[in-house]
């Protein structure tokens, strides 16, 4: 196996060679002995942090419990992770800070040491490129689920090599640079956490929260099964499922189609009209709420239906019908509130799978202020909701426009233009 030389011209002084050319892969282990009981550096591979590319929790252990069975290195050889999905998550850091200089780890460890021709900060940000790691997915062997890329891989996987000051200029710039894409991406991520925290402080600011204190004036508790209907979502076969739409077909919304609004775009399915009755047919005004965790969705998770359609919702799915249609807005925005979801989770049921039964929505208890004072807040509410999400989006926008950067800053520096 060979892997063939990128097509492209390198700076003056760079040439192209194989990684085994410039570093020894997995070499031998090279010392004799060591007190059974000295305390030595030992690396499993969920120490190493695949977003960041470094040790964040190294574990101490006696030589005796780590001299067999497991991968040998050397400070400042580069542990390349070769096992899926480890591999293309990015488990790959240089091995420092290691007692005595030397350490052990997972078995599922390639070893790359380098020689004098070149730095391990320079083979640890090019293998951790995205284009290596995809590269390396071809490359694969062994069965699903334990596949392994092979040593042959990085032996002949060519990289561009520069004289030694330049990997070392390089690769200062690089962890600079990273240094300050990681501080954007943590101050986006907490951005993002808590524009997702707006709308529950909005709606908590509004709705009364204990049953045991006085309302506002006007205002009174009600049983939710006295102002709505409950409809269960339709029952069906895999056979009775079609994936694209009919003339005769209604489209069936699951729990996966709500999100912030109900998504009638992605991962649609459609049944006969025969199959679905009357009253659970989505009607304008009406809250779509999921009544079961299973496949990652959120067990009591709802939107409301805010345009006329031809759909229904399926079996782990329920409707819930204000039977004023002027109150709709208020109870589902009610439903998205910290009092509902404190709810939700004493009454969900189940081990690994939460479920909801409608029955249980009968005696739910909801503050319901005179007609007026609904829509007043419904019009408040909405506005910083919307405006919650509109922020929502755009940092999401920002933190993946971040998250590109550490490759782009990759591909410069290999091409040399750092």
């Amino acid at each position: 196996m060979m892997i063939a030389k990128e097509e492209r011209k390198l700076p003056e002084g760079w040439k192209w060679v194989r990684l085994g050319e410039v570093c020894e892969i997995n070499p031998k282990r090279d010392f004799n002995t060591r007190n059974e009981n000295t305390p030595t550096t030992f690396i499993p591979m969920q120490a190493i942090d695949e977003q960041k590319g470094v040790i964040s929790r190294s574990e101490i252990k006696p030589y005796s419990e780590v001299k067999k069975g497991y991968t040998f290195f050397r400070e400042n050889d580069v542990l390349f992770a070769k096992i899926t999905p480890c591999m293309q998550n990015g488990k790959h850091a240089v091995a420092r800070n290691l007692i005595d200089k030397i350490g052990f780890g997972s078995t599922e460890f390639h070893v790359i040491r380098p020689t004098n021709k070149v730095i391990s900060d320079w083979i640890h940000a090019f293998i951790r490129q995205p284009s290596v790691l995809k590269e390396a997915m071809a490359y694969f062997t062994g069965a699903v689920g334990q596949q392994r890329v092979p040593a042959s891989f990085l032996e002949n996987l060519q990289i561009p090599l520069p004289p030694l000051p330049e990997q070392k200029r390089i690769t200062a710039i690089l962890k600079e640079q990273m240094a300050t894409v990681e501080k954007a991406k943590a101050a986006a991520e907490a951005q993002l956490e808590a524009a997702k925290a707006l709308p529950a402080a909005y709606l908590r600011e509004v709705f009364p929260q204990d049953k045991g204190k006085k309302l506002p004036e006007g205002w009174k508790w009600v049983r939710l099964g006295e102002i709505c209907e409950f409809i269960r979502g339709v029952s069906f076969s895999a056979s009775e499922v079609s994936t694209v739409p009919g003339d005769e077909l209604v489209c069936i919304l699951r729990a996966g189609n709500i999100k912030y609004e109900l998504d009638f775009e992605d991962d649609l399915i459609w049944v006969s009209r025969e199959k679905i009755r009357p009253e659970q047919f989505l009607r304008l005004g009406d809250i779509v709420i999921s009544m079961s965790s299973g496949s990652a969705n959120v067990v009591g998770k709802s939107a409301q239906v805010m345009k006329t359609v031809n759909a229904s919702v399926g079996a782990f799915c329920g409707i819930i019908r204000p039977k004023i249609k002027e109150q709709a807005n208020y109870i589902a925005l009610w439903l998205r509130s910290p009092f509902f979801i404190q709810w939700r989770d004493n009454q969900a049921r189940g081990a690994n799978i939460q479920n909801l039964r409608l029955s249980q929505f009968e005696n739910l208890q909801i503050p319901l202020p005179p007609l007026p004072e609904q829509k007043r807040i419904t019009a408040i509410l909405k506005e910083q909701m919307a405006e919650a999400e509109k922020l929502r989006k755009s940092l999401e926008e920002q933190l993946e426009t971040i998250n590109k950067l550490p490759a782009a800053l990759l591909q410069k520096a290999f091409s040399g233009e750092l």
